[in-house]
């Protein structure tokens, strides 16, 4: 169960980060970003630092290096996601995810909410 839930979580954040790092994945993350409330002036360096995270955690994750301190950091990340995700929610507004990328473009919304609390789960998993 650990092996699933460390490679799972390691292949999601690593195809996620990927997706935004190149092409129009990086323009789609910023507008993204836009959506979510981020400061203009702090976009560029979180369009950057965020990906690199995603697929530096990811990388670790599937290698086996640092295992519970990168599930550690991705479950903090993605009680941050949830929180920002709720409140695009509460708020009304219709914004894309950018979780993967120009390709995947999909609204915020409940399944959005679900994907996050498992990949949480599977985070937990890995530190427990």
């Amino acid at each position: 169960m650990t092996l699933f839930a460390r490679l799972t979580l390691g292949g999601v954040f690593l195809v996620s980060g990927l997706s935004k790092s190149f092409g129009g994945g990086r323009q789609s993350f910023r507008r993204a970003l836009a959506g979510f409330g981020v400061p203009v002036r702090a976009r560029p360096a979180m369009g950057f630092a965020m990906p690199a995270l995603e697929v530096t955690a990811g990388a670790f994750l599937i290698a086996g290096l640092a295992i519970k301190a990168t599930a550690v950091t991705l479950g903090v990340l993605l009680i941050l996601f949830g929180a920002a995700t709720v409140r695009v929610l509460i708020r009304g507004d219709r914004v894309d995810c950018g979780c993967f990328g120009v390709g995947a473009t999909s609204r915020v919304g409940l399944a959005t909410v679900i994907r996050q609390a498992l990949l949480l789960a599977l985070a937990l998993v890995v530190v427990v």
